[in-house]
């Protein structure tokens, strides 16, 4: 119970949950596929669905140095799909869980009833 407590905080509004999933890294790398460049990150929710976050770098026109940048995938279960996530899908996803561990801290019901 503690942990969903810590999380009600760290998802208490829409800049907390953006923030959570732009701070991808502090997740630890998931795994790497050397021969494209990217690197995968994941943070695991309570419901059982998975964020997952890959970083690759890429040429920017006018620009010598490469960028960073990053695709999220919020995943379901069951097959993998590479159709990345928005930040508005993964946001509300993040604030109906947070809504969920509120009630279920405060013993309310979760099934909408």
């Amino acid at each position: 119970m503690h942990a969903n407590h810590e999380l009600i905080k760290l998802w208490a509004n829409h800049e907390k949950r953006h923030d959570f999933f732009h701070r991808y890294q502090k997740w630890g790398v998931w795994f790497t596929v050397e021969q494209l460049g990217y690197t995968y990150f994941k943070h695991d929710l309570p419901d059982g669905k998975t964020i997952i976050a890959m970083e690759y770098q890429t040429a920017v026109w006018g620009e010598q140095e490469l960028k960073v940048r990053c695709l999220f995938y919020l995943h379901e279960g069951g097959l993998y799909s590479p159709t990345p996530s928005s930040d508005w899908q993964i946001c509300d996803h993040l604030k109906q869980l947070k809504i969920k561990l509120q009630q279920e801290a405060k013993g309310g019901s979760t099934d909408g009833a």
